[in-house]
């Protein structure tokens, strides 16, 4: 499972068309609002995905959503 949102959403539908052309099957997960973060739906995704998550985003070095929402997983 990919979870993203913005302008990274792009990026992770290409990569989940690539690894399908390799028999890979990756779900992607567009967090259209961050405010309020939808955690259940959140929580079901990556549960429908066995747990196995990427957050891919375009933050700051530190401190960017994408650690929030990987706490919020964890």
């Amino acid at each position: 499972m990919i979870v993203t949102w913005g302008t990274m959403l792009q990026v992770a539908l290409d990569a989940a068309t690539q690894l399908a052309a390799e028999g890979v099957d990756v779900g992607v997960l567009d967090l259209r609002w961050l405010c309020p973060l939808d955690n259940d739906g959140l929580q079901a995704a990556v549960k429908s995905a066995s747990g196995k998550v990427v957050v891919l985003h375009e933050a700051n070095r530190t401190g960017g959503f994408g650690a929030e929402v990987v706490a919020r997983l964890a």
